[in-house]
């Protein structure tokens, strides 16, 4: 048979789109259903709070800019294990295909492929592990002033440590993994812009590194795709959605919005 290479994420879909099919799964009608979510999910507090306007305004000092940046440190870091567990577990998938097993795991890997530091080349892949997002954020550390021993001797906030936390405590559960993906890729697309501007005012260059590689494909001042990583994980959660567990699909995500929530409140209330 004839194999398209193209477009690998567009081929994903389409194949993933044939084998839910094959396998009898509502992945259609549980599209439409995550897509209502998602906007009801948008006007949760966590995408109006606050913190967005000073930082973009410029109402953080260099100091506060500091430490919100090392709170966030620990959940960055953490995003890299979170990503490749989500890949791991998606073994559950082939109780329903073996073909699914399979496509979803390719079409995750083109999200690690983008968090490690890998880039579409002609004939090989090209990278370095020093554009992996998490050693990007150091870089936005190092520029921002933030010696090593401040990292070492950082207290992180109760509220960041609460949504590490969860999260670690969730690493088993397939569905927390790919909610909190869902909201963290929104979270990504929402609050970098802010960031940006923020980290701007005191020297980062945002015209490349961490910042110019988040936010959505719209945004012409980066090369982010996080629109296409929520895409990707919406795929995988349209699989395993059933009438049984969406109640549980929205108490999952009201759980991982407040504990974003309550981890912008400790940031803006480094200002107040």
């Amino acid at each position: 048979m004839s194999i398209n290479i193209t477009n690998p994420r567009e081929q994903a879909y389409i194949a993933i789109e044939g084998s839910a099919k094959k396998a009898n799964i509502n992945y259609i009608e549980n599209g439409k259903r995550i897509n209502s979510f998602l906007k009801d999910m948008r006007s949760h507090r966590l995408f109006s709070h606050p913190v967005f306007e000073a930082l973009r305004s410029g109402k953080f000092d260099k100091k506060s800019l500091q430490e919100l940046h090392l709170d966030y440190r620990m959940i960055v870091k953490q995003f890299t294990d979170l990503i490749l567990i989500t890949q791991f577990k998606t073994r559950e998938l082939s109780q329903l295909s073996d073909e699914l097993f399979m496509q979803t795991r390719f079409l995750i890997t083109l999200n690690i492929f983008d968090e490690l530091g890998f880039w579409p080349g002609e004939k090989e892949y090209l990278g370095n592990p020093y554009l992996s997002h998490f050693l990007l954020f150091d870089e936005v550390i190092n520029d921002l002033g933030i010696e090593e021993n401040e990292k070492v001797k950082f207290k992180n906030s109760i509220e960041a440590k609460h949504l590490y936390e969860y999260l670690e405590n969730s690493m088993d559960n397939l569905h927390a993994l790919l909610v909190y993906l869902i909201i963290t890729e929104e979270g990504a697309m929402y609050y970098s812009p802010a960031m940006r501007e923020s980290a701007k005012q005191y020297g980062v260059d945002v015209s490349k590194g961490y910042y110019n590689v988040h936010g959505d494909t719209e945004d012409a001042m980066t090369e982010g795709e996080d629109d296409l990583h929520q895409d990707d994980i919406v795929r995988i959660m349209q699989l395993i959605l059933t009438e049984e567990n969406y109640l549980n699909f929205l108490s999952l995500s009201k759980n991982i919005c407040d504990l974003w929530a309550d981890f912008w409140d400790a940031q803006y209330n480094r200002i107040s």
